[in-house]
Protein backbone atom coordinates (compact mmCIF):
# COMPACT_ATOMS: atom_id res chain seq x y z
CA UNK A 1 0.00 0.00 0.00
CA UNK A 2 1.29 3.44 -0.92
CA UNK A 3 1.22 6.13 1.73
CA UNK A 4 1.68 9.86 1.36
CA UNK A 5 2.17 12.39 4.13
CA UNK A 6 1.55 15.91 2.87
CA UNK A 7 3.22 18.63 4.93
CA UNK A 8 2.05 22.14 4.22
CA UNK A 9 3.35 25.33 5.78
CA UNK A 10 5.28 28.50 5.20
CA UNK A 11 9.02 28.57 4.75
CA UNK A 12 11.09 27.71 7.83
CA UNK A 13 8.09 26.24 9.65
CA UNK A 14 9.76 22.84 10.16
CA UNK A 15 8.35 20.73 7.31
CA UNK A 16 11.74 19.30 6.36
CA UNK A 17 12.64 18.62 10.00
CA UNK A 18 9.38 16.73 10.49
CA UNK A 19 9.97 14.73 7.31
CA UNK A 20 13.51 13.83 8.41
CA UNK A 21 12.24 12.78 11.85
CA UNK A 22 9.65 10.50 10.24
CA UNK A 23 12.36 8.96 8.05
CA UNK A 24 14.58 8.41 11.07
CA UNK A 25 11.93 6.99 13.41
CA UNK A 26 9.87 4.88 11.02
CA UNK A 27 10.77 1.28 10.24
CA UNK A 28 9.30 1.92 6.76
CA UNK A 29 11.15 3.62 3.92
CA UNK A 30 9.93 7.19 3.37
CA UNK A 31 11.08 9.30 0.42
CA UNK A 32 10.82 13.07 0.53
CA UNK A 33 10.58 15.73 -2.10
CA UNK A 34 9.25 19.23 -2.17
CA UNK A 35 7.55 21.35 -4.75
CA UNK A 36 10.87 23.20 -5.07
CA UNK A 37 12.29 20.05 -6.70
CA UNK A 38 9.84 20.48 -9.56
CA UNK A 39 10.36 24.23 -9.78
CA UNK A 40 14.14 23.72 -9.98
CA UNK A 41 13.65 21.42 -12.99
CA UNK A 42 12.29 24.32 -15.05
CA UNK A 43 15.07 26.16 -16.92
CA UNK A 44 15.65 29.66 -15.55
CA UNK A 45 13.94 32.28 -17.66
CA UNK A 46 11.40 29.80 -19.04
CA UNK A 47 9.04 29.58 -16.06
CA UNK A 48 6.19 31.60 -17.59
CA UNK A 49 4.24 28.71 -19.22
CA UNK A 50 4.67 26.75 -15.98
CA UNK A 51 4.44 29.27 -13.17
CA UNK A 52 3.75 32.94 -12.74
CA UNK A 53 5.32 34.64 -9.71
CA UNK A 54 3.22 37.68 -8.83
CA UNK A 55 4.64 40.08 -6.23
CA UNK A 56 2.27 41.82 -3.87
CA UNK A 57 1.97 43.51 -0.52
CA UNK A 58 -0.13 43.05 2.60
CA UNK A 59 -0.18 44.52 6.10
CA UNK A 60 2.85 42.37 7.05
CA UNK A 61 5.03 43.33 4.08
CA UNK A 62 5.93 41.92 0.67
CA UNK A 63 4.20 38.77 -0.55
CA UNK A 64 4.60 36.43 -3.50
CA UNK A 65 1.62 34.72 -5.13
CA UNK A 66 2.28 31.80 -7.48
CA UNK A 67 -0.14 30.78 -10.21
CA UNK A 68 0.15 27.66 -12.35
CA UNK A 69 0.18 28.16 -16.09
CA UNK A 70 -1.07 25.51 -18.55
CA UNK A 71 2.25 23.64 -18.54
CA UNK A 72 2.44 23.93 -14.75
CA UNK A 73 -0.85 22.10 -14.42
CA UNK A 74 0.64 19.23 -16.45
CA UNK A 75 3.83 19.25 -14.36
CA UNK A 76 2.04 19.17 -11.02
CA UNK A 77 -0.44 16.51 -12.17
CA UNK A 78 2.39 13.94 -12.10
CA UNK A 79 3.13 14.59 -8.44
CA UNK A 80 1.86 11.78 -6.22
Amino acid sequence: MNKIIFLNGCGSSGKTSIARAIQHESPDLWLTFGVDTFIDMIPFGRQEPYLKFIPGQNEHGPTMHVESGPEGMKLFSIMP
